[in-house]
């Protein structure tokens, strides 16, 4: 586990987790994330400006938290139209590497919370994407899920009895 605390800035050799439901995240003929798990919401208004679309996607500093925290705190996230799938394990300088910027966001319910921003996601809330925007996001939500280590839920499961030993 790291020592830092968990405002500090995120740096390139932290592990990062999405959490991934089924099925909306999910490729059900692979089993694999699908690049929308790391898509931000854009219909929703940014969490610090409701005047400007959504460019964020939350993830979670695995050093800080570990992975019992993590499968934890989805299942308590789980809906009847949402279940836990798994998780993908990003590296942080994979994830600058591309362009997106890292900000340490603690929360109520996850104080090892963390947002990726798409910085070039810059329109005001109720526009939306046009078609170049839109593949060019595409193609980074590609290279970022093709950059990861895809764990399901059982899989994490052994992590965490790694993690213990």
């Amino acid at each position: 586990m790291c020592i830092a605390p968990v405002t500090s800035p995120i740096t390139d050799e932290e592990m990062l987790l999405r959490t991934s439901y089924s099925p909306m995240h999910i490729n059900t003929k692979t089993g694999k994330p699908r690049p929308s798990c790391l898509r931000p919401i854009t219909r929703e208004p940014d969490e610090e400006n409701p005047n400007k679309m959504n460019n964020r996607v939350s993830v979670t500093r695995l050093c800080y938290s570990g992975w019992q925290f993590c499968i934890d705190h989805a299942r308590r996230h789980q809906t009847e139209t949402k279940t836990l799938h798994g998780f993908l394990r990003l590296l942080a300088g994979n994830v600058k590497a591309i362009g997106l910027w890292l900000h340490p966001k603690p929360v109520a319910d996850n104080p090892y919370h963390a947002n990726m921003v798409f910085t070039e996601i810059d329109k005001r809330h109720g526009e939306e994407l046009d078609e170049l925007e839109s593949g060019q996001l595409l193609e980074k939500l590609r290279l970022l899920v093709n950059s990861g280590e895809y764990f399901t839920e059982e899989e994490a499961e052994r992590m965490v009895e790694a993690e213990n030993h």
